[in-house]
């Protein structure tokens, strides 16, 4: 292997040059710092207790920013809900609440799922129980929702998507190195420890009322349930209607007629040597107009030529 190959094959930074702040140590090491800050716009609410998944690292950075599926999310298994109303989002969520496994609910906007305008709910088994304990978690999940459909994948759908099937992904991984380049990463990135994927009280009543504006958008009625008044008052329809024409002043439109003679036969040419000519023009008009309310026999014709 050349010099260049093995330089390229330890660059970590080209990625991320321009797109992350890379903070330079006392030891003179770059570090990049990160932080779960949370989101008040998020579709989604989090009741994620456990503390084995460093989901801002492993996604939203390694592989975000290097296409690589790390360890942890090719242990991650999960049992997915499509829920089809937000009324029974809304009792989704407060079942998750006093959950036994780490979970989440919201809003689909993400386009690629094919499932845009639609909501969805999440159960994630601890990373160090592996398949078996995916499957125990869904056979539970079953018995807690019986006859709705529950699936049980893996990783994010974001990363099947780009690297499919997801039980290749260790062949991908051997082939591609992804351990070798996780190690290096690590010595990079610092995730901040913080409560991740717990959504803050004072989020929630954000969350849940753009749920509802959701619903709505997207031809939902049950989000009704949840407010006053509808957002849109129905618009009133006539074709079957027990109005008549006498109902409606001016129904039956008439064109307005203008009074006294309209002259057609004056030809104005806009010019386009002389940026005047158009002021010109309107001032020729105007001079026209007043020679015609005057006594006209007298008056000289005029032409209006540019």
């Amino acid at each position: 292997m050349g010099a260049y190959e093995e330089w390229k094959m330890v660059d970590i930074l080209s990625p991320i040059i321009g797109k992350l702040e890379i903070n330079i140590t006392p030891e003179g090491q770059p570090k990049i710092y990160l932080r779960w800050n949370g989101a008040a716009n998020s579709p989604w609410i989090n009741n994620l207790k456990a503390t084995d998944r460093s989901c801002p690292l492993w996604s939203n950075n390694y592989f975000n920013y290097y296409g690589l599926i790390p360890r942890g999310c090719r242990s991650c298994w999960k049992v997915v809900m499509e829920i089809p109303t937000v009324r029974q989002l809304m009792n989704v969520e407060k079942y998750q609440r006093d959950c036994e496994y780490d979970c989440k609910c919201g809003i689909e906007m993400r386009p690629e799922t094919g499932k845009l305008g639609r909501y969805g709910a999440y159960w994630y088994a601890p990373l160090a129980e592996g398949l078996s304990g995916g499957r125990k978690m869904h056979r539970w999940l079953q018995k807690e929702f019986p006859g709705v459909k529950l699936v049980l994948k893996r990783g994010c759908t974001e990363m099947e998507a780009k690297w499919h099937p997801s039980d290749k992904w260790d062949e991908y991984a051997e082939k591609l190195k992804w351990d070798f380049y996780e190690e290096l990463l690590n010595t990079l990135f610092v995730l901040e420890e913080v409560p991740f994927g717990q959504t803050p009280s004072m989020f929630k009543p954000v969350i849940r009322s753009r749920w509802v504006e959701w619903a709505f958008e997207h031809g939902d009625a049950t989000y009704l349930d949840f407010v006053d008044a509808p957002f849109k008052r129905e618009y009133l329809s006539y074709q079957s209607s027990i109005h008549n024409e006498k109902d409606f002043i001016g129904s039956m439109f008439e064109p307005v007629k203008v009074k006294g003679n309209v002259n057609y036969g004056t030809v104005i040419k806009w010019g386009t040597e002389d940026s005047g000519n158009h002021n010109r023009s309107n001032e020729l008009a105007e001079e026209q107009e007043e020679l015609s309310e005057s006594d006209q026999s007298e008056a000289p014709r005029l032409t209006l030529l540019s």
